[in-house]
């Protein structure tokens, strides 16, 4: 992913303030083609930029749709349904995208 893609996935998320209610930021990268991208090693699709104070820089992380052989560890503190609600809300994402999310399932 390039850094320009990167910032993008933040723009949108802070843009249309796909927060959480600790003031972690989540957001999807898609192709030329409008689909969803995979943006980690285990298949992940959504990114999360958890909540900095001010004059810290933001990061981010590959955090969700993980692929049936990622570690355990990486499937702790997965994104609650109202993230996945507030990204279909915003037109992120689709209804059906927004089920799959939900259950853990490929969108």
């Amino acid at each position: 992913m390039t850094d320009a893609e990167e910032f993008s996935v933040f723009d949108q998320a802070d843009f249309l303030d796909i927060s959480n209610s600790k003031g972690d930021l989540f957001g999807i990268l898609r192709d030329e083609d409008g689909e969803l991208r995979i943006i980690g090693c285990w298949l992940e699709q959504l990114a999360k930029f958890p909540f900095t104070r001010k004059g810290t820089p933001w990061h981010g992380y590959p955090c969700w749709l993980l692929s049936r052989e990622a570690p355990k560890n990486r499937k702790k503190g997965a994104p609650t349904k109202k993230i996945f609600q507030k990204l279909k809300d915003k037109g992120v994402i689709t209804e059906q995208q927004r089920k799959r999310f939900a259950n853990g399932g490929d969108a």
